[in-house]
């Protein structure tokens, strides 16, 4: 190796090192390194900025508002959204999530439901599945509810003892009156048409349209007795329903009360249609006749 001359090897190193020597003797940086400490700081601020152009936190994200004549903080998209444009907050997987898309209403999406409450506890769950009820969604309210004059629609007709009940369901309801309609006995004996062929009919008319819910038949004591009949029911005395069909049911010395199913319908017009019997003469076998009726909550 060729001798290399010491003056040259200090002077290669000063310049190598990028170091300069002052008055006391003692190096100073150059300006070599100070550039690159500022760079390594910069590289360590810009580490813990967020960009503009989208990043992601790792710590908390605090506001605080520094008063002198500034009194509040916006967070949002403040120009007009456009065609198929949107903004979305997602919390925790996107089951969860606010979001605001152009001339839509904004959507409130939750995988469990949402949970209102205040210092005195809990106002209101919304979204709630549970097994009890069939996984269907609840609501739950837990303080009272002001409607300050305005209307709850679209509810279904009740079930449970606590469920409201709906202005068509009272105006439907009604109650079976257990005292009879008709005022008078023997109504058979006294009305009934000198024919007596099969079929045997007997129609009473009453001064208004009832609905039904029974009907009492009694008979005499003997062994003359009807054992297939109807009982019919009409409007209009033109068509007439079905209220029930009597097979092997003999009106005897017993009072028989049959139900009766109206389905909800008003009639004006009975009759008794007699189609076998065991005897001559059917107009004396049933002596007591009565109709029940379900009336409306006045």
């Amino acid at each position: 190796m060729k001798a290399m001359n010491f003056s040259m090897f200090w002077k290669n190193y000063i310049l190598d090192s990028k170091m300069n020597v002052n008055k006391f003797g003692g190096g100073m940086p150059s300006m070599a390194m100070k550039k690159k400490n500022e760079n390594q700081s910069l590289i360590r601020n810009i580490t813990t900025k967020v960009s503009k152009n989208g990043d992601v936190m790792t710590g908390n994200l605090e506001f605080k508002i520094p008063g002198e004549g500034m009194n509040e903080i916006k967070i949002g998209v403040f120009d007009d959204l456009q065609q198929n444009q949107s903004v979305c907050w997602v919390f925790g997987g996107y089951n969860n999530q606010l979001k605001c898309t152009h001339d839509r209403k904004i959507k409130l999406a939750t995988l469990t439901g949402i949970e209102i409450s205040n210092d005195k506890g809990k106002i209101c769950q919304f979204g709630e599945k549970t097994v009890k009820d069939g996984n269907d969604l609840i609501t739950r309210f837990y303080g009272k509810i002001l409607m300050k004059n305005n209307h709850i629609s679209e509810l279904r007709d009740p079930s449970g003892l606590q469920d409201a009940a709906t202005k068509s369901y009272v105006d439907r309801r009604r109650v079976k009156n257990n005292i009879g309609f008709l005022n008078f006995r023997n109504f058979f004996n006294n009305n009934a048409p000198d024919q007596v062929e099969n079929p045997f009919s007997i129609t009473y008319t009453t001064s208004w349209p009832v609905m039904i819910w029974a009907v009492v038949f009694r008979g005499l004591d003997n062994p003359a007795r009807w054992y297939k009949w109807d009982i019919l029911a009409s409007d209009d005395k033109i068509k007439w329903d079905t209220l029930h069909k009597a097979q092997d049911e003999e009106i005897g010395p017993s009072n028989l009360k049959i139900d009766i199913d109206c389905k909800g319908k008003e009639y004006q017009h009975f009759q008794f249609a007699g189609h076998e019997r065991n005897g001559p003469d059917p107009r004396r076998w049933v002596i007591d006749f009565q109709i029940y009726t379900l009336d409306k909550i006045v």
